[in-house]
């Protein structure tokens, strides 16, 4: 939902005006990177809900790292889109 929400918002703003193109293209990366931050805090609570019932958590794990690291870079994408980079 977050994902869809900042892609419509960044092709309204794109729409608008294309003087508007580096806010536009921030907020699709920003909304990746939130919906990232999203999917990693679903994975922590399915791991720890693993750890209780005695499941393997290693999957859940790497997957919470790996949707870490890719918020990570959206979000400095998204930084420097704003920046003029």
């Amino acid at each position: 939902m977050v994902l869809g929400i900042g892609i419509v918002l960044s092709f309204t703003v794109v729409l608008m005006d294309l003087a508007y193109e580096a806010i536009s293209s921030s907020m699709c990366c920003g909304a990746i990177g939130i919906a990232c931050m999203l999917d990693a805090m679903y994975y922590n609570d399915k791991s720890n809900w693993q750890q209780q019932t005695g499941g393997d958590t290693g999957g859940s794990t790497i997957g919470m790292i790996v949707d870490i690291l890719f918020g990570v870079l959206c979000f400095g994408m998204a930084l420097l889109y704003l920046i003029g980079f």
